[in-house]
């Protein structure tokens, strides 16, 4: 190849390059963002992926549970002096063996019941199984970002 080749190859690389730098979807710092929007949205469609079928998961033996985060609830709202409405036997409580046995979620499901008032028992697991499924997924995002 001569000289005149080399340099109509050189043109041809410096218009690409001009046009790649001037357009504004070429530009790196659009690509980043665009691939911070595309992370964006596969994160939330996981999310919402995941509560979607939080009603499929079915109840284990664990999800019985429950009962402790109420007798811990009406344990915390008798010592603070607040009224609370359920009526929950707390002969013992929390000397016995169960005891305050990992209550954090237990309270935290309790009183999102308690705020939307949840009768249903098909609602009430379901709401907690998307609960575990939020903490979990947070979970993921803290130790990935």
């Amino acid at each position: 190849m001569n000289l005149s080749g080399y340099i109509i190859i050189i043109n041809l690389i410096e218009k690409i390059r001009n046009f790649l730098s001037h357009n504004s979807i070429f530009k790196k710092e659009n690509i980043i963002f665009n691939n911070n929007i595309y992370l964006l949205i596969v994160t939330i469609s996981i999310y919402l992926f995941g509560l979607s079928i939080a009603s499929d998961y079915g109840l284990s033996w664990d999800s019985m549970q429950r009962s402790t985060g109420i007798k811990t609830a009406a344990y915390i709202m008798n010592k603070t002096g607040i009224d609370y409405s359920k009526n929950v036997e707390l002969d013992g409580y929390p000397n016995n063996i169960l005891g305050a046995y990992g209550v954090i979620f237990d309270l935290i499901s309790i009183s999102i019941e308690e705020l939307f008032n949840m009768t249903d028992k098909r609602e009430i697991f379901t709401m907690r199984h998307q609960l575990n499924f939020t903490f979990y997924f947070l979970g993921v995002l803290f130790f990935f970002f």
